[in-house]
């Protein structure tokens, strides 16, 4: 059996209320409630299910359901606590790979016992710098037509590893065709702002270029194109003032006109075509080429979710109302994989 295992978890969405009777209550059964829903059905009350499965044939090794509102991180922690005395006592060395919630500071005890390979989450400062560094001195080793790479080696959360920096041309293409999406939302949005501020009247300067740095400040894709601010000389009585009228205030309208700001758009662009993966996995052991071969082995989990959640299979769940036979349910499912 292969030395890797993969670790993933996925969410069922089910219909029905199940409301909890606290006096039934049994603590090993599962709570369906709302959750962070993978499905995009946050209307519906799920169930969170985790797997492990080999990387050779996507053999079942582990499985167990979760309430609805457990988040990944919390799995991943008892999961890696667990896995700690599995690895030390099997006869060949064992590798856990999962996608970016195993790498957390709370789960960090666990990892520096385990060997693992896991995807590095773009939240870390470390990590957007190490991918900004990466696309700055352009000193990357290729692997194929697709893929580039640069190794790193760290120490993050008091681990010492390596964190291989990917650069993608297939996900570089996804990256245009997503920021030119968020490009034109964001111009809507910011039209939709400055027209309504150019509506405004100030009381002084000042309060209508404050009111102009709130809609920039905000600004990802763009910048201030050219600004115009207009005086406006309220008078004494009404209608059409006296050439000698007395000014009763002056306020004040700003305009303003944007454009794309390329650099910015460019780096977004190359940032999202960048991943990292981390690992303690000593380099003699693995190379970032194999590293990122078993990374992408991952979808031996992801064909088992699919499975699970094929309609023709997953139609039976309908007629069960009970968490405790739904629980039961899913574990036999599973073990069909």
């Amino acid at each position: 059996m292969s030395n890797f295992q993969f670790l993933d978890t996925t969410s069922h969405s089910l219909t029905g209320e199940y409301d909890v009777d606290d006096k039934n209550t049994d603590e090993n059964v599962i709570t369906i409630t709302h959750g962070y829903s993978k499905a995009h059905r946050p209307d519906l009350k799920q169930v969170v299910q985790e797997v492990i499965v080999s990387q050779d044939g996507g053999i079942l090794l582990a499985c167990k359901n979760w309430d609805g509102n457990s988040a990944d991180t919390a799995i991943f922690k008892a999961r890696s606590k667990t896995l700690v005395d599995v690895f030390k006592k099997s006869p060949s060395p064992k590798y856990l790979v999962a996608d970016s919630k195993l790498y957390h500071e709370k789960n960090a005890e666990f990892l520096t016992k385990i060997k693992f390979l896991t995807l590095v989450p773009s939240t870390i400062s470390l990590e957007k710098s190490l991918v900004s560094n990466a696309i700055n001195t352009n000193q990357w080793t290729e692997i194929d037509d697709n893929y580039q790479y640069v190794v790193n080696d760290v120490e993050h959360m008091e681990i010492k590893q390596r964190w291989v920096v990917i650069y993608s041309n297939a996900a570089n293409y996804r990256a245009k065709k997503s920021i030119v999406r968020q490009v034109e939302r964001a111009k809507l949005r910011i039209d939709k702002e400055l027209f309504h501020l150019q509506a405004q009247r100030f009381a002084c300067q000042t309060d209508a270029q404050r009111a102009l740095d709130k809609i920039t400040k905000k600004m990802k894709y763009h910048q201030l194109a050219g600004k115009n601010v207009i005086e406006h000389k309220i008078y004494e009585g009404k209608g059409r003032p006296k050439k000698d009228a007395p000014v009763k205030r002056i306020e004040w309208q700003i305009t303003a006109e944007i454009a794309e700001n390329e650099d910015k758009i460019n780096d977004a662009v190359e940032q999202k075509s960048c991943f990292v993966l981390a690992t303690n996995i000593d380099k003699e052991t693995l190379s970032p080429e194999e590293l990122l071969k078993h990374y992408k082995a991952q979808s031996e989990v992801e064909k088992g979710f699919r499975f699970l959640k094929d309609p023709l299979f997953f139609v039976s769940s309908l007629f069960i109302k009970k968490p405790s036979r739904i629980d039961a349910l899913l574990m036999v499912m599973t073990l069909s994989l």
